[in-house]
């Protein structure tokens, strides 16, 4: 039983491995540029994959991605520096976290005005429910009603 512990212990840490994208090669001496990079990699989105960041992604862009971060990182460029030099390249698709400028002002502005849209157009129905009239019965027909309810 120990054995087989042993044996899965050992698959499951050597999975772990393979399921990072960033390989051995790729790690900086400088730890703290290591860490900026690795920061880096987590924000910029890979362009070929499904919303998968370039630290995960095992595409060949995704490689040259991180790649050319770490020669910016070495090269002495700012992370913000960095950031606009793959949105020039790549596009506001590239961040996880677009910056707020004129040209996506309707996609950060848009879910706002849903929720303004449906909060407004409940209490519309709300007060609309509550101006609601009703009538009451005459005697006659408060006679019908209670003939029907209490029809044998």
């Amino acid at each position: 039983m120990r054995k087989v512990l042993t044996a899965l212990a050992m698959v499951i840490i050597g999975l772990s491995q393979m399921a990072t994208a960033v390989t051995s090669s790729e790690i900086m001496l400088d730890p703290r540029q290591d860490q900026r990079a690795r920061s880096l990699y987590a924000e910029v989105r890979c362009v070929v994959c499904q919303n998968e960041a370039i630290g995960d992604s095992q595409a060949d862009i995704a490689a040259d991605m991180r790649r050319e971060i770490r020669s910016e990182i070495l090269s002495g460029k700012t992370d913000k520096d960095i950031r606009e030099g793959l949105t020039a390249r790549y596009g506001d698709y590239v961040l996880f976290r677009p910056r707020f400028s004129a040209g996506n002002l309707i996609l950060w502005l848009l879910p706002l005005a849903l929720v303004l849209l449906g909060a407004s157009t409940l209490a519309v129905m709300a007060k609309t429910k509550r101006k609601t009239k009703t009538y009451d019965l005459d005697e006659q027909e408060q006679k019908a009603l209670d003939d029907l309810i209490n029809k044998p």
